[in-house]
């Protein structure tokens, strides 16, 4: 599939799966957030679960685009499909790390984009940088989830199921796989990023206690995210192989 098409085909499905995720991924901070009280936590409001949702799906357009941009050039020249997911979402971390840091700290009275110039001015560029490092670690795994188990899985279920339930099939058993192992790095990296504090924690501080705060919700979400990457980018994928 040409690289254009590589491109088109992450932003489609990283829109479709915000669109899905995104109260799943509201729920899940406000588990891992230690400012949110633990009656208030669980919350049906369409005003708070959707919050932040038109910033988190034009991040997340040129985020899948990038990972699965990357993962394509990466795989002419390195023949190792595991090792080119994974960088090609750690490398995705420049732009996820930044929009979840300031979704974590808007507000109802203070919005995306006064959060974005609050920081600004308050720490600079470098104050975008908040929780990169956890953020680097859990999107290698997702990405390494749905670029390559998610492919991997279905390639093994189509021995014993039609390709459309291989297809759903590899993309639940990648995300399940894909949500478990990032969940650490996903938990402190919110810790870190939630923090009202100036001086950020170090990862090693915070995982003493912290690692599988909110795990379930992180399940849920990981399932979303591979199958519908995985799922819907492999059906335009074949789309668009067919017309070529």
């Amino acid at each position: 599939m040409p690289n254009k098409n590589a491109v088109v085909v992450g932003a489609v499905s990283g829109a479709t799966e915000v669109m899905v995720n995104h109260p799943l991924w509201v729920l899940k901070t406000r588990y891992q957030d230690p400012r949110v009280l633990r009656a208030d936590k669980l919350t049906a409001n369409p005003r708070v679960l959707y919050r932040g949702l038109l910033p988190n799906m034009l991040s997340m357009m040129p985020i899948t685009s990038l990972q699965v941009g990357v993962n394509y050039s990466l795989n002419q020249w390195l023949n190792n499909q595991l090792v080119n997911a994974c960088t090609a979402g750690a490398v995705s971390a420049s732009v996820s790390g930044p929009v979840e840091y300031l979704m974590s700290q808007q507000t109802a009275t203070c919005g995306f984009a006064k959060t974005a110039q609050k920081v600004y001015q308050t720490n600079g560029l470098r104050g975008f940088g908040r929780g990169l490092a956890g953020t680097a670690v859990r999107d290698a795994a997702f990405s390494g989830g749905y670029l390559y188990g998610a492919k991997s899985l279905k390639d093994f279920y189509t021995q014993y199921m039609s390709p459309p339930k291989a297809t759903l099939a590899g993309g639940v058993s990648a995300g399940l796989l894909a949500a478990a192992v990032s969940q650490p790095a996903d938990t402190l990296k919110t810790m870190q990023q939630s923090s009202q504090s100036k001086t950020v924690t170090p990862l090693w501080a915070l995982a003493q206690k912290n690692l599988y705060r909110a795990r379930l919700k992180r399940v849920l979400c990981g399932q979303h995210a591979p199958f519908s990457q995985g799922g819907i980018g492999g059906y335009l994928n074949e789309h668009s192989k067919r017309k070529a």
